[in-house]
């Protein structure tokens, strides 16, 4: 778990690892990480009801609007999930990051890491 907290808030960081400050990811290739890649069309498969708002660009789900989403989340929040558990929310505008790790399938699809996003974002103030 360590090792993918630092992963992910490198990617927080926009491609510097805090620790060490160290610029690991080129800043156009995390730009190409975090940008949408879907036309309309594509997007219309995203049906799941914890995806609406998400759009996904090179293997992240991307969040184009909170509001369709029904989130506090930034714009341009992006992560990724696995069908038994895993589950990273990273903001780049805050670097903030979430991880939540369970081992069941469908665990990070359901409620509980919607709710857990909201209330964390809940915390922050902004500033």
């Amino acid at each position: 778990m360590k090792d993918y907290m630092q992963f992910a808030d490198m990617l927080a960081g926009k491609g510097v690892h805090k620790a060490s400050g160290e610029c690991l990811l080129g800043a156009y290739t995390w730009q190409y990480l975090t940008t949408p890649q879907l036309n309309q069309s594509q997007k219309k498969g995203i049906d799941w009801p914890q995806l609406k708002g998400y759009t996904y660009g090179n293997l992240l789900r991307i969040l184009e609007d909170p509001a369709v989403c029904m989130t506090n989340v930034p714009k341009g929040e992006f992560g990724w999930d696995g069908w038994t558990g895993p589950y990273v929310c990273i903001s780049p505008q805050d670097e903030t990051v979430l991880l939540y790790m369970v081992q069941v399938c469908g665990g990070s699809t359901s409620g509980i890491v919607r709710r857990l996003r909201t209330t964390t974002y809940g915390c922050l103030s902004g500033h």
